[in-house]
């Protein structure tokens, strides 16, 4: 089963679980989950999204505020897959999606291909301002799962595959997905 995920948003937790339902009627016995130039979202949903693929209260990430204590959001919930997975990054995969990328790596429930994600473990706070424009301040940084800082730093695929020409995540000829759907078919004969 394949299912590329845009971004983080309102939503897309619920999304996957109907998918990967969806994918499951279908005979799904492996998970490509693609993140490339996914740019990140809300961070409850990808806790939510994290509680899909990974054991229950698991950490998802590890939040730091300045005169706080460390916070972890761990997964909650039923466990909608936890077959193969497979998910693909690469530059483009910034904040949320390293959240989800980390924590597959960290707890060694899935393997990462592409290559080094964008490096983003700050969280940003919106505050609307009265002519209706806004100000958007760095409010905190994260850790992977695994405590990992990332930031301008990223996370390195378990499985590194270039995509020299720019194909667009899906497009015909994508040398990553590619790769991918070949990795797959060798997980599930192991």
């Amino acid at each position: 089963g394949y299912v590329q995920l845009y971004e983080f948003n309102k939503g897309a937790a619920a999304q996957l679980k109907d998918a990967i339902g969806q994918l499951r009627t279908e005979g799904m016995k492996g998970l490509i989950l693609d993140l490339r130039q996914n740019p990140g979202g809300l961070l409850t949903e990808v806790v939510d999204v994290a509680a899909l693929l990974l054991p229950p209260q698991e950490p998802v990430v590890h939040v730091i505020e300045r005169g706080k204590e460390k916070r972890t959001l761990r997964t909650s919930g039923e466990r909608a897959w936890d077959g193969p997975l497979l998910v693909l990054v690469d530059g483009g995969s910034a904040s949320a999606s390293e959240i989800l990328a980390g924590a597959v790596k960290d707890l060694k429930v899935g393997t990462l291909l592409g290559t080094t994600t964008f490096g983003k473990g700050s969280v940003q706070s919106f505050w609307e301002l009265s002519d209706g424009s806004g100000i958007k301040l760095t409010t905190a940084k994260y850790l992977t799962a695994g405590e990992k800082a990332i930031n301008g730093v990223g996370i390195d695929p378990d499985i590194v595959v270039e995509n020299p020409n720019k194909v667009l995540p899906g497009d015909p000829g994508d040398p990553q997905l590619e790769a991918a759907v070949r990795e797959m078919k060798s997980m599930l004969t192991r």
